[in-house]
């Protein structure tokens, strides 16, 4: 069975379009599966999201990234893929070793290679996972580490409100997307062609 995602030509081995729409029509496919007509609501307005995410300026988390050796993304529940596909993009076109992590894993021996120069990025949407989340975040601040955290109560970089978690966390993928695009750029990398990967990879 083959779902359309509509999304043209994805020409840059670093893929975006084809990833947010995937994320997208799986969420169409389980909002009819399950009937669940909040959900296919809260999808017809992604188009409207979409746009306001991405006035969102995450330069102050990018900006960390010249003095990294390496970053942490952190995710828990419906943020916990798009904190691996964030990870992916960053090792992919800024060349930055990037580990993400659920965020009750994170603790358990991960920490340890962070310093006061690694940035973290924690991805938090209002659901189940949101208290221990924010509880994470708090332990990271007291550790004095380089915590950049979305849709918390005390976050440190723009959101554009909490609404629906599932949405949300496919939402917070195009300012990352952005962030990290121009991050390359900046330093002189081109973002749609990575060193040594090709669009097309076979597995036998």
């Amino acid at each position: 069975m083959t779902l359309p995602v509509g999304a043209g030509p994805e020409r840059a081995v670093a893929a975006t379009k084809s990833v947010v729409l995937s994320m997208v029509i799986s969420g169409q496919l389980i909002a009819s599966l399950t009937s669940d007509h909040a959900l296919s609501e809260k999808i017809r307005q992604l188009p409207q999201r979409f746009s306001q995410a991405l006035t969102c300026d995450w330069s102050a988390w990018s900006g960390s990234f010249a003095a990294a050796r390496a970053a942490f993304i952190i995710g828990r529940g419906f943020g916990l893929v798009p904190a691996r596909e964030i990870a992916l993009k960053i090792a992919e076109t800024m060349r930055l070793p990037t580990l993400s992590y659920s965020a009750a894993e994170v603790r358990h021996g991960p920490l340890a290679a962070a310093s006061a120069e690694t940035p973290l990025l924690v991805l938090r949407q209002n659901d189940e996972s949101s208290a221990m989340v924010d509880a994470l975040i708090a332990d990271l601040r007291v550790r004095k580490l380089n915590v950049f955290s979305v849709g918390d109560p005390g976050a440190t970089l723009p959101w554009i409100g909490n609404d629906d978690p599932i949405c949300d966390a496919i939402t917070m993928l195009l300012p990352a997307y952005a962030t990290i695009e121009q991050a390359a750029r900046d330093r002189g990398f081109d973002p749609d062609n990575p060193p040594n990967l090709t669009k097309i990879t076979e597995t036998l």
